[in-house]
C-alpha cells in the first residue's frame, strides 16, 4: 500500500501551516520579551520555550504512526487494501451495495422444480422426481450446454442425471446479457431465460405466471424456456446462502449502514432472499448496462462501498472481498480515522495550553514559566502518548476465529 493517501496529504498541509504560525510566534515571543524585559537572555529562553513546546513531533505523527498501526492490524486479520486511500476511505461508507451471487450466495445453483407448459396440470413435479417434459428437459439441456453460468450449469447437471440425451445441436448461439440464451435447433428458435426476455416471442399462460410466483416466493429462480413461438414451461433453480451473511448485514446495519442487495432475479426472488437475511432494500432485474448509472444514483445518497467486480462509477468504492472481510474493514477504518483525530485534539490542545505557559502569559498571575529542556521533554511525552493511542489498533480482533 502506498502512502499517498489523502488523510497524509492534508496532516502534512496542516503541519506546514502549523510550523509557520510555530515560527511566527517564538519571533513574537522573542521580540515582545525583549521590549518588556530589555533582557536578551531572557527573551531568547521564552521563545525556544515556545518552540521546544509547541514542536510538532505529535501533529507530524498523528495520522502517519495511526495508518502504520492500523496496516499491522489489517495483516494481522488478513485483510488486503489496494492502497491506504481505500484504508481510510472505506470508514466513511454510508451505503453498501453487494452483488447476491458470490457475496449473499455461493453461486452453486441446484434445480428444484420442473413446470412443462404443455400439460399444466399433470406435469408440475419436484425436481427430485422424474415425471418431466422431454422436450422441455432436451432444449433445456441444449441450451445451456452452451454458456458458462452457475444456473445453466446446474440446469445441465439435473437434465443429464434424468438421462435425458439431447442429440441435435444450437445453431447460431447468441446471449443476451441480463435476458438469456437464444439459438436454433433444427431451424427454429428457441430461448431461455427470464420472464421479460420470453415474452418477446411466446406467450406465457396465467399458470405458468402463477407458478413462477410460488418459485420467487420461495428464493428460487424461475428459468422460462421457450421454442418457436411455443412456451415450454419453467424450471427453477435455486442457491445457498454463505454462512453467516444474516449476521454480518445485521454488524453492518448496526453501525449505521445501508446495506443495498443488487440481482438480475426478479423482483419477487430477490426479496424473498433478502428478507432471509435481513435486508430490506433490493434492486431487482438488474441488467448490466443498467448497473453503473444504478450505483452513480445511490452515490448522491452517500458514500457507497460496492462488494464485487470493478463498476464504471468513479464515486463508488469497489471492493473484492467477503462480506465479512468488507464488514472487518469498515470497523478498522473508522478506528484509524477515529485515532487521527483524537490523536491531532491531543497534539492540537497539549501545543496551545503549553505554547500560552511557555511564553510567559501566565507568568505575573501565576509565576508559571517553562524550561526549554522541559519543554522539549513535555513534547516528546506527548509524542509517546500519539503513539500509545496508535498501538492499540495492532490488538484488534476483527474477525471470530471460530469462523
Amino acid at each position: 500500500m502506498g502512502d499517498n493517501a489523502a488523510v497524509l496529504k492534508k496532516t502534512k498541509k496542516i503541519i506546514c501551516i502549523y510550523t509557520l504560525v510555530l515560527m511566527a510566534a517564538t519571533l513574537l515571543t522573542f521580540g515582545a520579551w525583549k521590549v518588556a524585559v530589555n533582557d536578551t537572555s531572557f527573551a531568547l529562553t521564552r521563545a525556544l520555550s515556545v518552540l521546544l513546546v509547541a514542536c510538532p513531533i505529535a501533529f507530524a505523527l498523528s495520522a502517519p504512526i495511526a495508518i502504520r498501526f492500523g496496516k499491522k492490524a489489517a495483516l494481522k486479520n488478513g485483510l488486503e487494501f489496494d492502497c491506504v486511500e481505500n484504508m481510510i476511505d472505506v470508514g466513511k461508507t454510508q451505503i453498501v451495495a453487494m452483488n447476491k451471487i458470490g457475496t449473499i450466495t455461493k453461486g452453486k445453483y441446484v434445480t428444484t422444480d420442473v413446470f412443462s407448459a404443455d400439460h399444466i396440470t399433470k406435469s408440475g413435479y419436484n425436481a427430485g422426481v422424474f415425471a418431466g417434459d422431454d422436450e422441455l428437459l432436451e432444449t433445456a439441456q441444449i441450451l445451456a450446454v452452451n454458456i458458462d453460468h452457475p444456473m445453466a450449469k446446474a440446469i445441465y447437471k439435473h437434465t443429464s442425471e434424468l438421462y435425458v440425451e439431447a442429440e441435435e445441436q444450437l445453431d447460431d448461439c447468441e446471449v443476451h446479457a441480463g435476458g438469456g440464451l437464444e439459438g436454433t435447433i433444427g431451424g427454429t428458435t428457441v430461448r431461455g431465460g427470464s420472464l421479460r426476455f420470453i415474452e418477446e416471442n411466446a406467450i406465457v399462460p396465467p399458470e405458468i405466471r402463477e407458478r413462477a410466483l410460488v418459485f420467487s416466493g420461495q428464493g428460487k429462480t424461475p428459468i422460462y424456456f421457450s421454442k418457436g413461438k411455443r412456451l415450454l414451461g419453467i424450471i427453477a433453480v435455486a442457491d445457498s446462502l454463505i454462512d453467516n451473511t444474516a449476521r454480518y448485514i445485521a454488524d453492518l446495519k448496526s453501525m449505521g449502514i445501508k446495506v443495498i442487495m443488487l440481482t438480475g432475479d426478479n423482483e419477487y426472488t430477490g426479496k424473498a432472499i433478502a428478507e432471509k437475511i435481513g435486508i430490506e432494500d433490493v434492486i431487482a432485474e438488474v441488467l448490466p448496462e443498467d448497473r453503473d448509472e444504478i450505483l452513480r444514483k445511490l452515490s448522491g445518497r452517500g458514500k457507497v462501498t460496492l462488494i464485487g467486480e470493478k463498476c464504471g462509477c468513479k464515486e463508488v468504492l469497489v471492493m473484492k472481498k467477503s462480506l465479512q472481510d468488507v464488514e472487518a474493514s469498515i470497523r478498522l477504518s473508522r478506528s484509524i480515522n477515529s485515532i487521527i483525530k483524537w490523536n491531532l485534539i491531543i497534539s492540537l490542545i497539549y501545543a496551545v495550553s503549553g505554547a500560552i505557559i511557555a511564553l510567559g502569559a501566565l507568568f505575573k498571575a501565576a509565576g508559571l514559566l517553562v524550561d526549554p529542556v522541559a519543554g522539549l521533554l513535555t513534547s516528546l511525552i506527548v509524542g509517546g502518548l500519539v503513539i500509545l493511542n496508535s498501538m492499540r489498533l495492532q490488538f484488534m480482533e476483527l474477525k471470530d476465529s471460530n469462523q
